[in-house]
């Protein structure tokens, strides 16, 4: 979501490095800079070198290999056409039941932690905002399995402690945030699993309408 034009090394320094994962002056959550390589030109040599390597990560590796591309960058054109086009399929990976969605997120998250931490330019705080992005839709998706509505939050409720999600939205300040996203959160930290996969499935529901 950043505006058209060139930015020069400088500018890429001031004005997108700051927000390329998460923009905090809007709604949670919004990428500063879109993850998508599909919509993107890059030099050979950026890429490559930037190219994510773990192949256990299978969502998200786009992201694995964008941002650390825009560091090693030295400018960037942003256009204002669009030249790609996107169709939801609600049988596609990122929407259908995946069992194994907090798993992949997990390395994904570390992949990138060792990619981009300690890099400045806030990233190490932008990380963290990424983090419960993914948690977020880990849950969506976990809302996505059979069962009674106590069955998948008690099994939610194992995946989150398992793979050490249980605090990503402890310590954020979320000030732009929208109402759902709101008690969305509340429930999260509040560890309400139960309440959390209901207002998950009435989202769902209304997915299906759009």
């Amino acid at each position: 979501v950043v505006e058209t034009g060139f930015y020069d090394k400088r500018a890429l320094e001031k004005q997108i490095y700051p927000v390329m994962l998460y923009n905090k002056k809007v709604d949670f959550y919004n990428f500063g800079v879109y993850p998508s390589v599909s919509n993107k030109l890059i030099k050979k040599k950026i890429i490559w070198n930037n190219r994510c390597k773990d192949e256990r990560i299978t969502m998200g590796e786009d992201a694995a290999c964008i941002y650390a591309s825009l560091l090693e960058a030295q400018s960037l054109f942003v256009m204002e056409k669009y030249y790609y086009h996107y169709r939801q399929n609600m049988t596609s990976m990122t929407k259908a039941y995946d069992k194994n969605r907090f798993l992949k997120y997990q390395y994904l998250l570390k992949y990138m932690d060792q990619k981009l931490g300690s890099r400045g330019y806030g990233l190490d705080e932008q990380l963290k905002y990424h983090r419960a992005f993914r948690v977020k839709h880990a849950i969506l998706n976990e809302s996505k399995a059979e069962g009674s509505v106590h069955e998948r939050a008690k099994e939610l409720k194992v995946k989150m402690e398992e793979y050490g999600f249980v605090d990503a939205f402890d310590n954020l300040e979320l000030k732009n945030t929208g109402l759902g996203s709101k008690l969305f959160i509340w429930f999260v930290r509040r560890r309400m699993y139960d309440e959390l996969i209901r207002m998950c499935d009435v989202f769902n529901w209304l997915q299906k309408w759009k």
